[in-house]
């Protein structure tokens, strides 16, 4: 008799245990996933104080959160801390991207009595209509002198090729973003190059050649370099993207296995944009996390930019 009330005393101090252990987990695990929504919410408010306005759309917590909600509950929180909350880093409104870019132009170096010939690709203009308009009218039509003026690139061979002054001139083309430099050099080729050496033009160390962009990758500078009459030294951006500054670069992550499945989530999602453009499927994305407010690069990683039938990006890019 007494080893049974022993034995069903023990059953119920156990049972009550447990149920004191597991009310104990529940909470626990309640108070961690609230610190969790609390944390997210904070990072998602920082982002939103940089990145406030996406084209026309003013930018809520609502929209981060949808956009958060497709990928799998075990990776939404590493995805928001490791990569989307870096993205008001490298956000530029029109503002910003124009002071960049004349910030560079401003730091050339260009002698008062130099002559300065301010050259956008003809295509590339055309990509991004809007930036251009914005950076002619408060800068190209505004701000320069008499021996500073914006030019055609299809008219620059002809002017060079009738120029006799003693005084130097810069050439100098802009853009806004350069990932790879494989567009700049297209349009580079057909609107001006192809025009240059038709026209025999001899060689002038009076005639300097520039770049001047607001972002660029490391990798564009030894490309457009070698396929260019532009010397390394003299292509100019005013950040340049390093391989550290990458979405996916495992020196961003604490967690290697966590960025391995985010990968694995996203080369399902965007299989040939996952990270970023890409010339054939062997290669490798440049990665970026660059937002314009009135565009996202392709080079920025697919699931930011990319529309699907199964996927909404956070900022769908403009096909130009």
């Amino acid at each position: 008799m007494d080893l049974q009330i022993l034995t069903i005393s023990t059953i119920q101090i156990i049972t009550t245990e447990r149920s004191i252990c597991g009310y104990a987990l529940s909470f626990n695990l309640k108070v961690i996933n609230y610190n969790i929504q609390l944390l997210e919410s904070e990072m998602i408010d920082g982002i939103i104080t940089t990145v406030k306005k996406y084209k026309n759309k003013i930018l809520k917590p609502y929209d981060f959160r949808l956009f958060l909600e497709q990928f799998p509950e075990s990776l939404r929180f590493s995805f928001l801390r490791n990569v989307l909350l870096r993205i008001k880093d490298y956000y530029y409104t029109f503002e910003e991207m124009t002071r960049t870019i004349v910030k560079q132009i401003e730091i050339l170096p260009i002698r008062s009595d130099d002559e300065l010939i301010l050259v956008v690709l003809n295509q590339l203009s055309s990509k991004s209509p809007e930036f251009w308009t914005y950076l002619t009218q408060h800068y190209l039509d505004s701000s320069l002198s008499k021996k500073q003026r914006k030019m055609k690139a299809s008219n620059v061979p002809k002017f060079l090729a009738k120029y006799s002054q003693s005084n130097r001139v810069f050439i100098v083309f802009i853009d806004d973003v350069i990932g790879s430099g494989y567009q700049f050099i297209k349009y580079y080729k057909s609107d001006f190059e192809l025009k240059y050496r038709k026209k025999s033009i001899e060689p002038n160390k009076k005639i300097k050649f520039y770049l001047v962009a607001g972002i660029g990758s490391e990798k564009s500078i030894d490309y457009i370099s070698k396929n260019s009459l532009l010397k390394e030294s003299h292509i100019r951006y005013s950040k340049i993207i390093r391989k550290d500054e990458k979405a996916f670069d495992p020196k961003n992550w604490d967690d290697i296995d966590q960025l391995n499945r985010v990968k694995e989530f996203l080369k399902k999602i965007h299989p040939k944009r996952w990270s970023g453009y890409t010339v054939s499927d062997q290669e490798t994305g440049l990665e970026y996390l660059v937002v314009l407010k009135w565009n996202t690069p392709n080079n920025t990683i697919g699931c930011l930019y990319k529309n699907t039938k199964d996927w909404k990006s956070l900022f769908p890019r403009t096909k130009n």
